[in-house]
């Protein structure tokens, strides 16, 4: 917890004078301080609280409301993102496997081509040749 000032800060809850010498906690959020009566806090969890690290982060009342919402909209999006990551993963298999298939496609359209040119050549000597001994 940050320290406290040396002058007094006021709680927005219940609008008294929080002072060095009260047993307040500062919110991890809007890092205001609030007399430990102000938010139901008790003196066994207040004493827990000023013991630990910072590793036990507190909330005043005003802000654990809004920390939880923003925390499931946070898992919401999260959640979303993972599967948008999935569905891309899904479309570039597609599209890898859509072009392996055209270059096949591609690969194979060409040879007909190739086997059409030489039919044609065939047919049209064939023709030559045929109207030549019908004269």
């Amino acid at each position: 917890m940050p320290p406290r000032k040396s002058n007094l800060n006021i709680c927005d809850e219940c609008k008294t004078d929080v002072g060095s010498e009260d047993k307040a906690l500062v919110c991890c959020v809007c890092e205001k301080w609030f007399p430990i009566n102000c938010q139901r806090v008790t003196l066994e969890d207040y004493k827990f609280l000023v013991k630990s690290d910072d590793s036990i982060q507190w909330y005043c009342k005003g802000c654990r409301g809004a920390s939880l919402k923003l925390f499931k909209m946070l898992t919401l999006v999260s959640k979303r993102q993972d599967q948008l990551e999935d569905e891309v993963k899904k479309l570039n298999n597609g599209m890898k496997e859509f072009n392996n298939k055209m270059d096949t496609q591609s690969s194979e359209f060409h040879d007909l081509m190739k086997d059409v040119s030489e039919i044609n050549k065939s047919t049209a000597l064939r023709v030559q040749t045929a109207h030549l001994f019908s004269f």
